[in-house]
């Protein structure tokens, strides 16, 4: 059970790096501070519990 959720934790991980790029790709990522980071981790709540 552990191995499965630390493999969800790390796919939500690649998950928001793709978002990250794909936002920063179309420059809608201007703030590199928490702003951006926090944007894309609150689009998913799952993600947000993670951190």
């Amino acid at each position: 059970m552990a191995s499965s959720n630390r493999s969800a934790r790390h796919r939500a991980k690649l998950k928001a790096k793709l978002n990250r790029r794909k936002l920063r790709r179309h420059g809608l990522m201007k703030k590199k501070k928490a702003g951006g980071r926090m944007k894309v981790l609150g689009a998913s709540k799952r993600a947000s519990g993670l951190r």
